[in-house]
């Protein structure tokens, strides 16, 4: 077989001396599907049970998970939400191994040159984590399909309303979805909304302000600056005067500073 590979290299690429052609063989053969030592490696890209970082090969997956937690500070958001484990570990793992790209960084950055790179990269960055969650919504939609939030969803045949009084607190729950506490003071009314984790990526945006609400935050970053606003009477005829006895003091410095020029620069034969 070898003398074959040989003959058809020669015939291929002639010119080219013996060492080159062992390495040219040599190079074909790991790359090739028959090598073991890439069905080994294939092997490990899809074994969920093979460690991230190291390689390391466990009898289960939830062993798998519990080492690269407790030597690698690997986190896996929500897991107790978590209905697929073997896919989600078989995902990230042909992610890391295949691909070369830092699960936290995902397409943020280029994809490493090397395994060694994108491990390294991880570690020293504390990126042994999926961002999942505080992500986007292209992030968060390629993990979805390995969740299962519906356990933390309330019944849609619960009571929608819950009411102490006319005049008391209140707590309302709209579709099983939100729940809405209001509470009900002397002078004011205050209300809280407690949101399903479905919608946390709604809650996290941040819609523009009202039209006073926007005039208040303006001013109060004039505050913070130390910009100057519109002023009082009080505090403009206070300034006038500060700055009336501010230019009394100045002429008198000016008086007495000639007269004491006038008296020093004198000639010793005058009198007066």
């Amino acid at each position: 077989m070898k003398k074959l590979r040989c003959q058809r290299l020669k015939e291929e690429k002639p010119g080219l001396t013996h060492t080159q052609y062992k390495d040219l063989i040599w190079k074909k053969w790991k790359k090739s599907p028959d090598n073991p030592l890439n069905q080994r490696n294939m092997c490990c890209l899809l074994d969920p049970s093979c460690c991230l970082m190291c390689d390391k090969k466990h009898k289960t997956i939830e062993k798998c998970m519990v080492h690269m937690h407790k030597f690698h500070g690997f986190f896996i958001p929500d897991i107790e939400y978590l209905k697929d484990p073997k896919g989600f570990l078989t995902y990230v793992g042909l992610k890391v191994k295949r691909d070369f790209i830092c699960l936290y960084c995902n397409e943020l950055c280029h994809p490493f040159s090397s395994l060694e790179a994108v491990r390294n990269h991880m570690e020293a960055k504390s990126h042994c984590k999926v961002h999942y969650g505080d992500g986007g919504d292209e992030e968060d939609a390629e993990l979805e399909e390995f969740y299962d939030y519906s356990s933390s969803y309330a019944n849609e045949g619960e009571n929608q309303m819950v009411v102490a009084g006319e005049s008391a607190n209140t707590v309302e729950l709209f579709g099983g979805s939100e729940l809405v506490i209001t509470k009900r003071g002397e002078n004011k009314v205050m209300s809280r909304t407690l949101g399903s984790r479905e919608f946390m990526r709604y809650y996290k945006q941040k819609p523009p302000p009202s039209s006073q609400k926007r005039i208040v935050n303006s001013l109060a970053m004039r505050f913070s600056m130390g910009l100057a606003t519109v002023q009082s009477k009080e505090d403009i005829v206070s300034l006038l005067a500060l700055r009336e006895m501010n230019k009394r003091g100045a002429r008198m410095r000016v008086k007495l500073g000639m007269k004491s020029n006038v008296i020093r620069n004198l000639p010793n034969n005058v009198t007066y």
